[in-house]
């Protein structure tokens, strides 16, 4: 399995942001308290542990191997630059990964489904 990404952060309002670097695109809210990722085409938003609480561990893996079976999501992203780009609720940049530009599958894991201290997020390239 190929990490290609990992941040340990304090996450302000406990939201984590995943979109393509060059996306302008509004993702929208939740749904509900309980949802626990909402997404657009290019980008998605998370909620994870709140920086009162400590940090939160966010990996990313470019790989379908391993990729747990009881997954929190599973959807797809557009990464049409090839940048890949993690945030903080103030748009605060973390991380990156460069990516093969298009479209890819996306499998999220967690440690628990309420505000996760622990995030791998599955990046599945396109053949």
């Amino acid at each position: 399995m190929a990490k290609i990404g990992k941040i340990a952060s304090r996450f302000p309002s406990g939201v984590l942001v995943i979109s393509d670097s060059k996306s302008h695109e509004e993702i929208p809210d939740w749904q509900s308290p309980d949802q626990l990722v909402t997404v657009a085409v290019s980008g998605m938003m998370m909620r994870v542990q709140h920086e009162q609480d400590g940090k939160a561990r966010v990996r990313i893996w470019n790989s379908e191997e391993d990729v747990p079976k009881d997954v929190v999501f599973s959807g797809e992203i557009e990464v049409a630059s090839g940048t890949l780009c993690l945030f903080n609720a103030y748009n605060d940049a973390l991380t990156s990964c460069e990516l093969k530009p298009g479209r890819h599958a996306v499998r999220i894991a967690v440690d628990r489904q309420l505000a996760p201290s622990k995030v791998d997020v599955f990046i599945i390239s396109s053949a």
